[in-house]
């Protein structure tokens, strides 16, 4: 359930993950059509989220090319199912006949962004609910979806166990972080939090030295962040990377890129991106492309973003 792109989040150590509030349109579905409790569809959400959550934490999807569509269409498969409380062995069905046909490609969220990426998830939950109504009217599903020959563990995840549920402590639904803007949560949220704790706005910045690694998903993953915490304000800012001078300097790039925004500051000059000749679309920002720019520098930005979500914002101001 989202409005735009306002949902929530789940990630977990293997960096897995989704979106799981998907799928909460499918109990509410579900259960006014069968005239379920509130309690019982409260229920069905919960454990479709742990679903969610055990998928994530257990299977390698994203890496491998795929999308989290199955796991969605698992996960609503099941949620439906116990709404329509099918047996164990309708159960069984439901989920073989969701996952067999609904193996969808990592592609719905790489390059260029079509309008299916936003009706992906969607279309899983709806596949899963669809798979739970013919196991409840008798069709019959595959007898290993996941482990027998030519399955989803041979051709897709490899073998997997799950844990349910996926922690001794808090549920997967209390676990999950809210998804604010149309960008990378792990990328948009420390932009937002160093303006903060700063005490600056958007428009106050003059200059971001961004992470700027000069591949496709870093750049548009930057551009999309960039926007989302700076709103209007994003076209305004000059924004160029060291690292098209020096290369990626892996655990040293943030100190670098903090001093040459200290430097940008002492000369009122802000560097360039060179080699900047055939711009990507979606990074439509000002760049500064090829040629430093002369300009006062008064409230710099020091983009650094690592692997595994060691993303760090830090904000550089004059001292006089």
């Amino acid at each position: 359930m989202r409005y735009l792109d306002w949902n929530d989040t789940y990630f977990t150590q293997r960096g897995g993950g989704g979106h799981p509030s998907d799928i909460v349109p499918t109990a509410l579905a579900v259960g006014e059509a069968v005239g379920a409790s509130g309690s019982k569809v409260m229920s069905a959400i919960a454990c479709g989220y742990e679903i969610i959550g055990a998928l994530a934490s257990a299977v390698w999807v994203r890496e491998r090319g795929w999308d989290q569509g199955i796991n969605v269409v698992a996960a609503t498969a099941m949620i439906a199912g116990c709404l329509l409380e099918l047996s164990p062995e309708e159960l069984g069905h439901a989920l073989a006949l969701a996952v067999t046909p609904n193996v969808p490609v990592r592609q719905t969220r790489i390059g260029h962004l079509s309008m299916w990426k936003g009706c992906a998830t969607a279309g899983a939950a709806r596949n899963g609910v669809f798979a739970a109504w013919l196991a409840k009217h008798g069709m019959t599903g595959p007898p290993e979806p996941y482990e027998g020959r030519s399955g989803i563990w041979e051709q897709v995840t490899g073998p997997f166990d799950l844990q349910i549920p996926v922690t001794s402590g808090d549920l997967v639904i209390q676990d999950a972080q809210t998804k604010l803007r149309p960008a990378e949560f792990n990328a948009q949220g420390p932009i937002e939090l160093a303006l903060q704790r700063s005490g600056y706005q958007p428009a106050d910045v003059d200059y971001i030295c961004a992470h700027g690694t000069s591949t496709r998903a870093n750049d548009r993953t930057e551009t999309a962040a960039i926007k989302a915490a700076f709103g209007p304000d994003a076209g305004g800012v000059a924004i160029s990377s060291p690292k098209s001078m020096v290369g990626h300097l892996i655990g040293a790039a943030g100190s670098l890129s903090a001093m040459v925004s200290m430097l940008a500051m002492r000369d009122s000059v802000v560097p360039p991106t060179i080699n900047l000749d055939t711009p990507d679309p979606e990074c439509d920002l000002d760049y500064v492309p090829n040629v430093a720019r002369p300009m006062p520098v008064d409230v710099a930005m020091v983009n650094a973003f690592g692997f595994g979500g060691q993303n760090v914002v830090a904000v550089f101001t004059r001292g006089d």
